[in-house]
């Protein structure tokens, strides 16, 4: 069995499927769903998503396209949060409209994140 991709390993593999600005990896809806099926397959949750519409070589931000699944007090468990998420995650992706040019920026949270914020490291 191979190792987990790390945060930065899986938005390079996924970078010629979106569109790159810096640090910034915005991809679009087609290929946001296996993004967050990869997450799920290297034990990363997603922890926020961001909705964007690129025009005009600029970027909109789409201040009702956003999403926090930030862990709450009684998350307690990485595996049933980082499940909960992603799924949370993937509904989110299914109740946005289609436009065109949206694409969705993904903020990461690792297990080593989720246990560190929660004293447990």
């Amino acid at each position: 069995m191979m190792a987990p991709l790390s945060e930065a390993e899986l938005f390079g593999q996924f970078r010629s499927r979106g569109v790159s600005n810096g640090l910034s990896l915005y991809v679009p809806r087609e290929a946001a769903f296996d993004f967050i099926r990869a997450c799920g397959q290297n034990n990363l949750a997603v922890l926020g998503i961001e909705g964007l519409v690129l025009k005009d070589d600029s970027i909109h931000p789409r201040l009702d396209m956003i999403a926090d699944y930030s862990p709450r007090q009684e998350d307690k468990e990485w595996e049933r949060y980082r499940d909960m998420v992603n799924a949370a995650a993937e509904a989110f992706l299914n109740d946005m409209p289609v436009i065109e040019g949206l694409v969705f920026d993904f903020t990461l949270y690792s297990e080593r994140e989720f246990e560190l914020n929660r004293g447990r490291v």
